[in-house]
């Protein structure tokens, strides 16, 4: 359920999907692109509610979001939703704040209590290159196959858009984290209903959900107000609140970019984790390689993996639900179950903004940019693998320094890197003990 606590409610990004939908699209639509496009400021409220299953047990997604543009003066832009998951009796609040202010760019990601906050500083043209790119990616007003309009109550329309494509299909269940588990029912289609007033200008949104089992529901409702004369937030915004850095835009990039690979048509990669480390002049290196390939095809999901491991070869083979290891034994794998394998290869430690701390920019070879990400590693999956890991040496657990490497060329992705080193310390005889350190490495490049 990674993906899930990582991302504001789908109706947030509608504000700029509306100002970039235009073109080719049906008329009604087309006027609702201008007449939004045309304002300088409005405001947007949206409340999500899911009912789901995990494991036998009733999951309740519930979330608010509050967005808001105004360029009437200064470009400002304010976007955060509140989600809230429920799960037997375990229950995980999340928010998400993106917010333009002052040329200050600001984020804040909030699970429970600890708190990640971030700005950098950004004109409005490079946030407003910047927002636009997201508002291209996961949009719900491209991809379907019906439409139909009809006149309302308020002299205006409501437009109903369904039977969207495969991949707009993947990227909400991505974006959700469905299925859930193994056997869990999935995202088939939704049911978007645009209603406008007379002027073309949207009074609201809802989706329906459609879901693989009936016992699956879901919606979510935004209302649009405050045309041109909508009221900005700023409490909460000081920017002493946040820490400097390079650029806090990347965490989000990031996480957009890694979704696109997640449900591309067909994609592929290398993947290499090392461990290494020296315990009184005993050293130890452990090195595993994966070349990956993987495709969405009429027959579900497919995959091909090349992995090396010391001198050891094996190919991993994954098609219309059966797994091989070498062209042998081939057993029955859940999509699931697949997804899950490949998703791990890509990104190992299921990035999320949790307990970054610093973040610098610096040039690369061959016109790449590189990120690299401080990590404190607590509220991340980072801190049971450097946990387990020193254990597994017999060392007692002290600390783990953290650093993720995020690579661009333009906007494509080129690579990320994660540098762990977990510190422990193991008792040599009486009151002596001798700290130890292990290098972990996991890199994954695009091609």
């Amino acid at each position: 359920m990674k993906k899930l606590m990582c991302i504001s409610l789908v109706l947030v990004s509608l504000l700029h999907m509306l100002s970039s939908c235009g073109g080719g699209g049906d008329s009604v639509l087309e006027k609702i692109s201008k007449a939004m496009d045309e304002l300088s400021s409005y405001e947007a409220d949206g409340e999500l509610n899911i009912t789901a299953y995990c494991y036998n047990e009733k999951l309740n997604i519930t979330g608010e979001s509050k967005s808001i543009y105004s360029e009437e003066e200064d470009l400002y832009y304010y976007s955060k939703s509140d989600i809230n998951i429920k799960h037997a009796s375990f229950t995980t609040s999340t928010t998400f704040l993106e917010a333009y202010n002052e040329g200050e760019y600001l984020l804040t990601y909030a699970v429970g209590d600890e708190k990640t906050r971030l700005r950098s500083e950004h004109t409005e043209a490079e946030i407003t290159e910047y927002f636009e790119d997201r508002s291209e990616f996961g949009s719900i007003l491209s991809g379907y196959s019906n439409i139909s309009t009809s006149k309302n109550e308020r002299n205006g329309y409501d437009v109903k858009l369904w039977n969207y494509d495969k991949k707009t299909i993947r990227a909400l269940n991505a974006s959700y984290g469905f299925p859930l588990e193994k056997s869990g029912a999935t995202i088939t289609d939704i049911s978007v209903t645009i209603s406008t007033h007379s002027n073309y200008l949207i009074n609201e949104i809802n989706i329906d959900y459609v879901f693989s089992s009936d016992d699956f529901s879901g919606s979510e409702k935004t209302l649009y107000s405050n045309y041109e004369a909508a009221e900005k937030i700023v409490s909460g915004l000081s920017v002493r609140n946040y820490t400097a850095v390079s650029d806090a835009r990347v965490v989000s990039t990031l996480m957009s970019r890694l979704t696109e690979k997640t449900i591309s048509d067909e994609d592929s990669f290398k993947s290499e984790y090392k461990v290494k480390y020296s315990i009184m002049g005993v050293k130890e290196e452990i090195t595993q390689e994966y070349d990956v390939s993987y495709a969405y095809t009429d027959n579900g999901y497919e995959f091909d993996v090349d992995k090396q491991a010391g001198d050891e070869k094996h190919h991993e083979k994954y098609e219309a639900g059966m797994y091989t290891l070498d062209g042998e034994d081939a057993e029955e794998l859940s999509y699931y179950e697949a997804r899950m394998y490949i998703d791990a290869l890509m990104d190992p430690f299921s990035f999320t903004p949790a307990g970054i701390t610093k973040i610098e920019k610096t040039e690369g070879e061959a016109g790449t940019v590189i990120y690299t990400l401080d990590i404190y590693v607590n509220q991340t999956p980072i801190y049971d693998v450097a946990k387990q890991t020193i254990s597994s040496i017999g060392a007692k657990y002290l600390r783990t320094n953290a650093q993720m490497q995020i690579e661009f060329k333009g906007d494509e992705l080129v690579s990320i890197n994660y540098l762990i080193e977990p510190v422990g310390q193991i008792h040599i005889g009486g009151y002596n003990y001798l700290e130890i350190s292990i290098d972990i490495e996991a890199k994954t490049t695009f091609e």
